[in-house]
C-alpha cells in the first residue's frame, strides 16, 4: 500500500464510519507514523478535511491499542490458510465476529467486611463470576439493557456519589459498568434479573484462586469461570467495541479496547471443575487411535487365520486314517 492507497482508503471509510458509529464533534483520529501516514499529501488531505489528528511519539506504534487487536485477528487467520482473496475475506470477517469478550460480575464478601474497598485487598474478600462472550445470530435481550445504555456514558471518569451508592447495594464491583458512571454522565438503568446474563448450564464451572484483572491486581479473589458461553449479536459486539473511551470527555477520544490482562502463570494454583473434563483429542491422539485400531483389526485377523488354519489341518489328519480304513473294509 501506498500513500496513494492510504488516502483513498480514508476518503471513502473515515467520515461514513465516523457518521455510522455516532461519534460526537470534536471526536480525533488516531494512526500511527507509518511513512504513508505521515506523507506530506495525506497531511495536506487530512488538514483540507478539517481532521483532528493525535500526535505520536517516533518508534511508538504499540501505544496504539488496537495493534493487540490486528495481532490476534492476524493469528486466528493465519490457521485458516486461504486460498483465495475472497476465501481471505470471508474468514477475516468470521474471525473477527468470533473475537470473544468476557463479563465479571465481581462480589464482596459481605459477612467478613463492611464495604468493598475493606474487601478488595484481603485473601477471599472477592468473588468473580467471569461469563465468556462470544457473537451469534441475534440480539441477547438481557445483555441488551446493559448495552443499550452504552451511549448515554461513553466517556472515563470517577463514579458519582449516586451511581456508587447504587452499586453498593448489588454488592458488586463494577468492572463493566464503572465506564458508565462518570461523574459528568448518568443514567438510569431499569432492574433486571442478573441471573439472565449467565450462560446455560451455569453448574458447569471452573474455580481457583487468583488475583483481579485491574491494577493493582490484588490476589484477593475467589474465580468462577463458566464452561459455556454466552451470545449476543454482532451490532451488540460492535456497541462494546466501539462506543466507549478510555479518555474523559474534555480529552481527544481514545477507544477502549486491547486492555484485556493477559493470561498468568499458574504458579502452583489448582483449577477445580464441577464437572468431568473431556480430554481434547489432539491430531496425534486421533492418528494414534486410528492406528492403534488397524493395527488390533490386523492382529486379530492373523489370530484367526492361524485358528481356521489348525484346524482344518487338525480335521485332515483325523479325517486320512478312517478313509483309508473304509476303503479296505469295502
Amino acid at each position: 500500500m501506498n500513500g496513494a492507497m492510504y488516502r483513498e482508503i480514508l476518503s471513502a471509510n473515515l467520515l461514513p464510519s465516523a457518521r455510522a458509529l455516532k461519534m460526537k464533534r470534536g471526536w480525533v483520529f488516531q494512526h500511527d507514523n507509518d511513512p504513508k501516514h505521515t506523507a506530506r499529501a495525506t497531511k495536506e488531505w487530512l488538514r483540507k478535511k478539517h481532521f483532528k489528528v493525535l500526535e505520536w511519539p517516533s518508534q511508538s506504534p504499540d501505544l496504539n491499542p488496537i495493534e493487540n487487536l490486528w495481532r490476534e485477528l492476524k493469528v486466528r487467520v493465519a490457521k485458516q490458510k486461504a486460498k483465495s482473496i475472497t476465501a481471505l475475506e470471508e474468514i477475516c470477517m468470521e474471525e473477527w465476529a468470533n473475537i470473544p469478550t468476557t463479563l465479571h460480575i465481581v462480589h464482596y464478601n459481605s459477612d467478613k467486611f463492611p464495604n468493598i474497598n475493606e474487601a478488595k485487598d484481603k485473601p477471599n474478600g472477592l468473588a468473580v463470576l467471569g461469563v465468556l462472550i462470544e457473537t451469534g445470530s441475534e440480539d441477547n435481550a438481557a445483555y441488551g439493557k446493559i448495552i443499550n445504555y452504552l451511549d448515554k456514558v461513553t466517556y472515563a471518569g470517577k463514579k458519582s456519589q449516586k451511581c456508587a451508592t447504587r452499586l453498593r447495594s448489588l454488592r458488586t464491583l463494577p468492572l463493566l459498568t464503572s465506564a458508565m458512571c462518570p461523574a459528568d454522565q448518568s443514567v438510569s438503568v431499569p432492574s433486571f434479573n442478573i441471573e439472565a446474563l449467565l450462560p446455560e448450564g451455569p453448574d458447569q464451572y471452573f474455580r481457583y484462586g487468583g488475583s483481579l484483572t485491574t491494577p493493582p491486581c490484588y490476589e484477593s479473589v475467589v474465580w468462577t469461570v463458566f464452561y459455556n458461553k454466552v451470545q449476543i449479536s454482532m451490532s451488540q459486539m460492535e456497541k462494546i467495541q466501539t462506543m466507549l473511551y478510555s479518555t474523559k470527555a474534555s480529552s481527544p477520544s481514545v477507544v477502549l479496547q486491547s486492555n484485556v490482562r493477559h493470561p498468568q502463570p499458574l504458579n502452583q494454583r489448582a483449577v477445580y471443575s464441577s464437572f468431568m473434563m473431556q480430554p481434547a483429542l489432539t491430531t496425534g491422539k486421533i492418528l494414534g487411535i486410528v492406528f492403534g485400531t488397524f493395527l488390533g483389526l490386523l492382529g486379530l485377523s492373523l489370530v484367526l487365520y492361524f485358528i481356521v488354519k489348525q484346524v482344518r489341518k487338525h480335521r485332515a489328519q483325523t479325517s486320512g486314517p478312517s478313509e483309508q480304513a473304509g476303503g479296505i473294509k469295502a
